[in-house]
């Protein structure tokens, strides 16, 4: 009985997810081009519109406009290609069928929309959808319940908080904003390469070595857009679920180094309260997939003392490397929380040989590939690394502190006096597994961090540089608030107090905190709201500011029609690439999008 009940869920599940991709992703209805005759009027045309099921008519020049067919059955197809008024039309196969011009799945749906079972997806997906997800929910209710008794419930709903939060910011645009969301189109030639052998693709892909997985692991939502029409929702989606992984594997870490209940659900609830953790979900980039790989290694190598453990860190920790290359701290973080979470120094020497043996097996492996398609792996990484400029060496060791500050605010101040808290208790911090690995895995990553920078003049720290140090932070902070929860006078009701006082700061923080990136306005949602409004419109500031805001260049009789704040007037945007004195001037000068437009 149990297991019908979990198949009758897994399918209702399914079903209702179906209903609700199809019919909230619906394309509509297809759109055609119909060209009048010349004897056909305004009016006699407008009658011929309404009785063929023509909507939404838009002009095309001529006599030729274009219009939404709300029906699309055979019969109505029909009567279109043999009405007497109707002289040209285009989206119209032999045989009296409808071929939209559009991907492959995008053109069923459209030449279906107004024939069952499309139209009934389209008219009732809203009510079915979640009433199946309702029924899934029914049927697997025993499981739950004995999951609930288990699992610790305040974890699920964060995480379920935290994906609405990133789905709510992903849905609201903000796509290909920054230059490096360019890479995601080597995704797209990985893509290529599978479905169609182009060889050529793959050597392009190849050629720009610093986010290799993410051409490799984009090719899933690359392949999905061929299928359904490009939407850069889709990939950034998929992203988007390495951030909610990463606050999972933030609480299970947590749980792996001997962390009670609380201290994991206090750890995940400041990783999921972390702006930092929040805000580049909207954008096509590979920083929390690095993190994501990142993490797993942390988990896989402080779960079992054995060699295969050992190696598969030091693979996770190359992985989070060619995600994005700017992850290499974090990449010296994993390993060296791995070493030091070894109970002898033999053993933390034999982690140390294991763990070097999966990073080399790795790069080998890179290495032979790329020789094989005649290119030089190691060479083109140390051009890359060389190209890492934009910005300013000497700041490298306080612009952590700098950003984080205008990212989490009060945020920033506990987990700071979280760490100097360890200072003076440090042999109660290095005993502890929890705060010795958040403490070990900080300082590793802001170590590499400022002499890389200040000391070296190698790498530029930028402000996504200083992502990695947010877990590590959560840990630390806590693993103290868990020490003073399970003092001997604090076990009764002091505890409950404790933790909703905490939980309560933390969600207020965060709602200020992520007040902004829910609110912003970009460049190409600014430009199509107006250009659908206006004729001839002159933008300034509507687009990617570097250095700094572009000269106003209006022409004579253009009055401005609208403005939005620039994302770049978010703060923490302005430690990409930035340098201080840049900084200051997106802080003083005017760098609002502006539109203008003929005054008549």
């Amino acid at each position: 009985m149990l297991r019908l009940r979990l198949l009758a869920a897994i399918v209702a599940l399914i079903l209702g997810i179906v209903l609700l991709a199809i019919g909230s992703l619906s394309p509509g209805p297809p759109r055609v081009n119909i060209r009048w005759t010349p004897q056909t009027t305004d009016s006699l045309r407008r009658e011929v519109e309404q009785s063929l099921r023509l909507a939404a008519p838009l002009p095309r020049g001529g006599r030729t406009w274009s219009y939404q067919l709300l029906d699309t059955s055979r019969d109505n197809v029909g009567r279109i290609l043999d009405h007497p008024a109707v002289e040209d039309r285009h989206y119209f196969g032999p045989g009296r069928t409808l071929t939209p011009e559009a991907p492959p799945v995008q053109a069923w749906l459209q030449a279906r929309y107004g024939r069952p079972p499309a139209s009934w997806i389209a008219a009732g997906w809203w009510i079915c959808g979640p009433a199946l997800l309702v029924i899934a929910f029914l049927c697997a209710w025993p499981l739950i319940r004995t999951w609930a008794m288990t699992a610790d419930v305040r974890i699920a709903a964060l995480l379920v908080t935290a994906a609405l939060l990133r789905l709510r910011l992903i849905l609201s645009g903000g796509q290909y904003f920054w230059p490096d969301e360019a890479r995601y189109r080597g995704a797209r030639d990985v893509a290529a390469a599978l479905w169609d052998g182009a060889a050529t693709s793959m050597r392009g892909v190849m050629g720009e070595p610093s986010s290799l997985l993410l051409k490799l692991v984009g090719a899933l939502p690359a392949t999905i857009e061929r299928l359904t029409g490009d939407n850069p929702r889709v990939p950034a989606l998929m992203f988007g679920c390495c951030s909610v992984l990463s606050i999972w594997l933030v609480a299970a870490i947590a749980r792996r180094l001997d962390a009670t209940r609380d201290e994991a659900f206090l750890a995940a609830l400041f990783a999921a309260g972390s702006a930092t953790l929040l805000y580049f979900s909207r954008h096509i980039l590979s920083y929390d997939l690095a993190l994501a790989f990142g993490l797993a290694g942390v988990w896989t190598g402080v779960s079992r003392r054995t060699v295969l453990a050992s190696v598969l860190t030091g693979v996770w920790a190359a992985a989070s490397f060619l995600a994005y290359a700017g992850a290499w701290p974090l990449m010296g973080a994993v390993l060296a929380v791995h070493v030091a979470d070894a109970p002898t120094r033999s053993a933390a020497a034999r982690r140390v040989a294991s763990a070097s043996c999966g990073v080399v097996a790795t790069v080998v492996i890179l290495i032979l590939a790329y020789r094989g398609a005649g290119m030089s792996w190691l060479t083109l990484i140390r051009v890359y690394s060389g190209t890492i400029t934009q910005g300013e060496f000497g700041e490298g060791w306080r612009l952590p502190f700098e950003y984080l500050w205008h990212a989490e605010h009060l945020l920033l101040i506990v987990w700071l006096a979280a760490a100097a808290w360890c200072v003076p208790h440090l042999r109660w911090a290095m005993r502890t597994r929890v705060s010795r690995a958040g403490l070990v895995g900080a300082v590793t990553i802001y170590a590499a961090l400022a002499v890389s920078s200040t000391v070296l003049h190698r790498f530029v720290v930028y402000g996504r540089l200083t992502r990695p140090l947010i877990p590590f932070l959560c840990l630390v902070t806590a693993a103290v608030i868990g020490s003073v929860l399970n003092s001997g006078d604090a076990r009764s009701r002091r505890r409950a107090v404790i933790l909703a006082t905490v939980a309560a700061a933390t969600i207020a923080q965060a709602a200020v905190n992520f007040r902004i990136p829910f609110r912003q306005p970009f460049p190409s949602e600014f430009v199509a709201a107006i250009e659908q409004r206006y004729t001839s419109p002159v933008f300034v500031n509507a687009r990617h500011l570097y250095p700094g805001p572009e000269p106003m260049r209006v022409p004579a009789g253009y009055r401005e029609v609208a403005s939005a704040p620039h994302p770049l007037q978010f703060v923490p945007y302005q430690y990409e690439g930035y340098t201080a004195g840049e900084r200051l001037v997106l802080r003083t000068e005017d760098i609002r999008m502006r539109a203008f437009a003929p005054a008549q």
